[in-house]
């Protein structure tokens, strides 16, 4: 809750760097103590962040995740992790480590290393094999296949978004987010999501058949 509070109030006040050891600034003028939050759930809402999931919402209180990056991104690396960046692997060469974990129904440890493969992407320690925004866009896609695997429809499609981002022409992308859409009950934008693969070049026979078929089946 203080690491939140912290984070908050330079957000608040405007200031990009930590401050000296010092006592606290007072509060601004207008500002009513008696109306500030008053727990971490109450301080995640003031901050935007009420959506969050209950898990999200527990990295940062109880482990001081940073609550404005992805899931994932935000995720303490432990030793191992620390000395994999270190050896300078490239993002596509964790996203293959990730894709073996993918493979093995390993989801949580595949998870975890697309998320690390997006670190080192970003880092861009090595020239990788294909351009930065095509890695990151395939990394999202992959994590959000994750979050599918494991239930988490709300982070499956805040990942696949993202990687539209990256590239708007992946169909992976559009796919997985049409499916977590589906999965929300929210069935016209799903629809639109499956439209917008359709678009896409390189997808493959069998999912274009397999969307046509569902788009078939909404017309009737």
């Amino acid at each position: 809750f203080i690491h939140i509070m912290a984070s908050a109030t330079r957000q608040s006040q405007g200031l990009g760097e930590k401050r000296a050891f010092g006592p606290d600034p007072p509060p601004p003028k207008g500002y009513d103590m008696a109306k500030a939050p008053q727990s971490a759930e109450e301080l995640l809402d003031s901050m935007g962040l009420g959506d969050l999931s209950q898990s999200e919402k527990k990295r940062v209180i109880d482990e001081g995740v940073d609550p404005y990056q992805s899931y994932g991104e935000g995720l303490p690396l432990d030793v191992d992790d620390k000395e994999i960046l270190e050896k300078g692997l490239t993002g596509e060469d964790i996203k293959n480590w990730g894709n073996d974990l993918y493979r093995e129904k390993k989801y949580e440890d595949a998870l975890k290393k697309y998320a690390l493969a997006i670190k080192a992407a970003i880092q861009n320690n090595k020239p990788p094999k294909v351009t930065p925004t095509e890695l990151l866009s395939i990394l999202y896609a992959n994590r959000a296949a994750c979050w599918l695997k494991l239930g988490n429809v709300e982070n499956a499609s805040r990942d696949s978004l993202k990687s539209i981002e990256f590239d708007n022409k992946f169909w992976r992308a559009h796919f997985r987010q049409a499916e977590a859409l589906s999965l929300l009950s929210q069935e016209q934008k799903s629809l639109e999501a499956y439209k917008q693969c359709l678009e896409c070049p390189d997808i493959p026979d069998q999912y274009r058949c397999k969307i046509e078929k569902i788009l078939d089946c909404e017309r009737k």
